[in-house]
């Protein structure tokens, strides 16, 4: 399984890196843009994005994912610190499968990025 990490931060895209690396091919992006390239490239299996970048945020990025066809069905999760806008439904109007809410937990990330996976 091929996952593509989103973040601007390099501590954060590098613990991911860290816990995933052992179950999936885990690529690294470290902006919006650059995730646009990643993954028209790479298709992978699952997208997790980071809420609050400069230049192209979070739900810019998703939005633009979205537009290209191969990533219409593709689960898209937001990686964010903001646990007062867990409400599905506002992440869903944003074009995301649903959200890791920072900090991460190393011991349950595998499981609930997968969870996404069986839910698309």
């Amino acid at each position: 399984m091929k996952i593509l990490v989103v973040d601007d931060d390099k501590t954060i895209r590098s613990i991911v890196e860290v816990i995933l690396e052992d179950e999936w091919e885990v690529l690294l992006a470290e902006s919006g843009e650059e995730a646009l390239g990643i993954a028209d490239a790479q298709s992978p299996d699952l997208i997790v994005v980071d809420m609050h970048m400069p230049e192209m945020d979070g739900p810019a990025t998703i939005a633009k994912l979205r537009e290209n066809p191969k990533f219409a069905k593709t689960p898209i999760v937001f990686m964010t610190a903001d646990e007062h806008t867990a409400d599905p439904s506002y992440y869903a109007s944003l074009g995301a499968t649903g959200a890791i809410i920072k900090p991460i937990d190393p011991r349950t990330l595998d499981s609930k990025l997968r969870a996404f996976l069986s839910d698309s």
